[in-house]
């Protein structure tokens, strides 16, 4: 073992003891010791233990664990902490500039355990609540994160798309081509890139050959003939398994709508070239009946100042009326989210009285008076029948107690669709991208009891959740369940994720038919009204 190896098992430990919250004086002499070593010109490990002892800053406690070390490549302090530590909190104390201290007041405070969590607490603007954080160290831990992740080789769409779409642009510009397409995942724009690829048609392949991936992922560039151009963005956008059902023999010259008439088939946008639901799909619907974003006459599930949103109800309001929407929905958090400053009644209340002050203000723009209630880990919502009577539409959503069994998970989100006040379930899944696994769920039926019960299934339009799945889309069609298309921001700018979550429901060949908020707000209305009438009815 390296003095570098060595010193960075020391180093650890001493991390591990202040994350803790241990020995002060225990963690500096370690970090000391680990300093010293790695400067040290001999190997540590070949010197007898009287040299070692004579190395400024190691006495016998750093000794025993260096003797330890040798024989076992660790040593029992150090595991015992590494065993109580939460995996993920290890890749966050590697952010730079975020020390253990601070890492243990974001993992105890707020329950974060991974870099994903911690991106959806920054996100949600939990950390300037915390003593020792404002939004200025938010903000620069977020963009550390960000360069974290990227070295992962691995990318968020949400965060490629830009990027993929300026390198297409460069192309076109400094090579005077028209023929230049993303094509593969970033094409059928998947929710996670791992591999960047395009298409150029052009004879002159040399051209290229000293251009720069943008990415740090897998990148190609793939060349063709510019009359065989259309031919290979179909063979290399496709998925395998969608490739399979396309005889594309013969084909070299003719163009993608072309091809798939030749298969007897309509033509299939991009992102559905999966190889999953998609040809049973088009046996009962039409490209053109696609969900598309100009189709959405309003959102829901936004958040504001009176939970852990940054702007107000007003300029929520507004920026959505900017955006050519004729209604937002208002659900802050729930009280049991005390990290999220949850609403008790008396700020509920506030609210509602706001809300209407303001639809009287900025009619015939409609503001719906909503929550986002946690769904507690007994399956119940967060509030009192006379609390949740109040509301126009209640948003079930698990933030805590995560790990479950796919039996409790789905036992838990059950109970909360049979409760007659839930309108929507949110983010069904309670997955973050690239950072948590969602817990496990026998989807179908989850899907069936809402059909059962007339509740919403959201679609989180958050690039970091994008759930519920592309994949159970078309299922929860077949059951006739409506999908909400919903950005859950947390300030204006969170509004347009809604882009994000149009591109998965159109993998999913959402319909406009089966997406809730394409319709009016007096459809809304008139829907939120007919529900809770019925609720109501049936407690009396």
């Amino acid at each position: 073992m390296s003095n570098k190896e060595l010193s960075e098992l020391l180093n650890l430990f001493a991390k591990l003891i202040e994350l803790h919250n241990l020995n002060p004086f225990k963690a500096k002499a370690f970090a000391n010791a680990a300093f010293k070593i790695n400067k040290y010109p001999k190997e540590i490990l070949s010197l007898p233990e009287n040299e070692i002892l004579n190395i400024e800053g190691i006495g016998k406690g750093i000794l025993e664990a260096i003797q330890e070390i040798k024989l076992h490549h660790t040593f029992s302090e150090l595991q015992h902490l590494v065993n109580i530590t939460p995996p993920g909190l290890f890749e966050i104390l590697k952010i730079k500039g975020l020390g253990p201290k601070k890492v243990g007041v974001i993992w105890k405070e707020l329950g974060v355990e991974s870099i994903g969590e911690l991106v959806y607490a920054c996100n949600e603007n939990r950390l300037i609540t915390l003593k020792g954080f404002g939004e200025k160290s938010q903000n620069e831990i977020l963009e550390k994160i960000k360069f974290l992740l990227s070295v992962q080789r691995k990318y968020l769409f949400a965060s490629i798309k830009k990027i993929a779409e300026e390198f297409v642009t460069h192309l076109k510009t400094k090579h005077q081509i028209q023929l230049v397409s993303s094509v593969g995942e970033l094409r059928r724009m998947c929710n996670v890139i791992e591999k960047a690829e395009f298409l150029i048609g052009t004879e002159k392949f040399n051209e290229f050959k000293n251009e720069e991936p943008p990415f740090d992922i897998d990148f190609k560039l793939h060349f063709c003939k510019p009359e065989e151009f259309e031919y290979h963005l179909l063979k290399l956008t496709a998925h395998p398994k969608h490739l399979a059902h396309i005889n594309t023999k013969h084909c070299e010259l003719l163009s993608e709508k072309e091809i798939y008439a030749k298969n007897r088939l309509e033509y299939m946008i991009p992102p559905m070239r999966e190889g999953e639901t998609e040809f049973e799909w088009q046996k009962k619907y039409f490209v053109s009946e696609i969900v598309e974003t100009q189709h959405l006459k309003g959102i829901l599930h936004n958040h504001t100042t009176y939970s852990d949103g940054i702007h107000t109800i007003k300029e929520m309001a507004n920026r959505c009326k900017e955006l050519g929407y004729h209604y937002i929905g208002i659900s802050d958090h729930s009280q049991t989210a005390v990290y999220a400053n949850g609403l008790k009644p008396d700020a509920i209340l506030k609210q509602l009285k706001e809300i209407e002050e303001l639809n009287n203000q900025l009619s015939p723009f409609k503001i719906f008076k909503g929550i986002e209630s946690d769904i507690l880990p007994n399956g119940q919502l967060d509030y009192p029948t006379e609390i949740l009577s109040l509301f126009d539409f209640i948003i079930a959503s698990v933030h805590s107690a995560l790990k479950m069994d796919e039996t409790k998970a789905t036992e838990r989100l059950i109970k909360a669709i049979e409760n007659p006040f839930t309108t929507i379930l949110g983010h069904p899944s309670g997955r973050l991208l690239l950072s948590r696994e969602g817990y496990p769920l026998h989807y179908k039926k989850i899907i069936e009891a809402c059909a059962a019960n007339h509740v919403i299934i959201e679609l989180n339009a958050n690039p970091y959740r994008l759930d519920i799945d592309w994949k159970w889309i078309y299922y929860a069609m077949e059951k006739e369940v409506l999908i909400s298309i919903n950005p859950d921001a947390h300030h204006i700018g969170g509004l347009e994720d809604v882009q994000y979550g149009i591109y998965s429901a159109q993998k999913g060949g959402l319909t406009k038919k089966f997406t809730f908020n394409t319709k009016s707000a007096k459809e809304v209305e008139l829907f939120f009204l007919q529900k809770k009438a019925k609720t109501l009815s049936d407690k009396i």
